[in-house]
């Protein structure tokens, strides 16, 4: 396998993980076109002190298999990958399995994008953009829907346009070209939206969304709108589980996303032992997109553990995030639903 680093600064490949492909590199054992071996069920490890870039790195990582001295095609040769985002000062923490290219698009559904929200509106999310062909300049038109919570959930639209090869970081926190919208314009403070991002190339997009004030770090996967459903399943779902010294315990919410913009009937199933029969359910109207915390929606019984299933009769995608006020760290985690047939 070969490992090219992307640089967001240079919108370009910096470095390679053992050489170049095509280029004249010293070939390894068992790769006589390239890359490095990885034993049968083996892993190759890599971080900030065995990347082979400069400090200050930001950027991607494509991952390549070349066929070797075996005969194995590249495509026979099939390999998982994860990423982990951590601070090496505080205590933020995050981590994604990696996208491969069957699952870029040229359309990418962002449900949940954030800016300067929630508690002392320290929540907001940034996200990273990857065009599958660097050699091939990708148009990218990023669109954010949502509401302005400082003028009465005001309605927020707003667009950016820009070209780019290789790959790129919007920071929907920033005032400045930093945020991919057009040269002076912004999100509105206490911005909460979902976000679709559309390109000439296919693409692939993870979302980070954390705090600026305590250690709480967390990423999901951007979602192509095949990949959208009409049944979607949370894993897990509490409310006030495990309470602890006169804290909540963990606690959940979700946010459900109409693939095509618009609205659908929605009927949310919570599964769990605790529950009468193991089942409890209610149905809503969602115009677009909406978030439900389970703490607040006066269905579930204090101590609640178990799982969600979310049926629509339009398409749809959605995210869910598990928080803690027991422990201390970083207390959140977000996750995609996964889809049903």
């Amino acid at each position: 396998m070969t490992l090219t680093y992307v640089s967001n600064y240079t919108d370009s490949e910096i470095a390679w993980d053992p050489y170049k492909l095509g280029s004249n590199g010293a070939k390894q054992p068992w790769c006589p076109n390239g890359g490095r071996p990885v034993a049968p069920h083996g892993t190759l490890f890599r971080d900030p002190d065995t990347f082979g870039v400069p400090s200050g790195f930001t950027g991607s990582v494509r991952i390549e298999t070349s066929k070797n001295a075996a005969g194995v095609v590249a495509e026979q040769q099939l390999l998982t990958a994860t990423a982990d985002t951590w601070n090496s000062i505080y205590n933020p923490f995050a981590s994604y399995r990696a996208l491969d290219q069957s699952e870029m698009s040229s359309t990418v559904l962002l449900p949940l994008v954030d800016r300067e929200v929630g508690p002392q509106n320290a929540y907001s999310s940034h996200f990273e953009i990857e065009n599958k062909d660097p050699s091939k300049v990708a148009i990218v038109r990023v669109q954010f829907t949502g509401y302005d919570l400082d003028n009465g959930a005001a309605p927020v639209y707003k667009e950016g346009v820009f070209g780019m090869a290789g790959a790129k970081l919007c920071f929907q926190d920033r005032d400045d070209f930093a945020n991919c919208l057009s040269a002076g314009d912004r999100l509105p403070h206490n911005f909460v939206g979902t976000a679709r991002v559309t390109a000439t190339q296919p693409i692939g997009v993870i979302v980070g969304r954390g705090s600026r004030f305590d250690d709480t770090f967390t990423n999901y996967r951007g979602v192509r709108p095949q990949d959208a459903a009409t049944r979607v399943l949370l894993p897990v779902m509490n409310k006030n589980y495990g309470p602890y010294n006169g804290h909540s315990g963990w606690n959940s919410y979700f946010r459900v996303l109409v693939a095509d913009g618009g609205g659908a009937n929605v009927r949310i199933r919570y599964l769990g032992l605790d529950l009468p029969g193991g089942e409890q359910s209610y149905s809503m109207f969602v115009n677009r997109e909406a978030t439900v915390f389970q703490p607040s929606e006066g269905i579930l019984p204090d101590g609640f553990a178990g799982t969600a299933i979310i049926e629509s009769d339009r398409p749809i995608v959605a995210l869910a995030n598990l928080a803690t006020d027991v422990f201390t760290g970083d207390t959140s985690l977000l996750y995609n639903g996964i889809a049903l047939p």
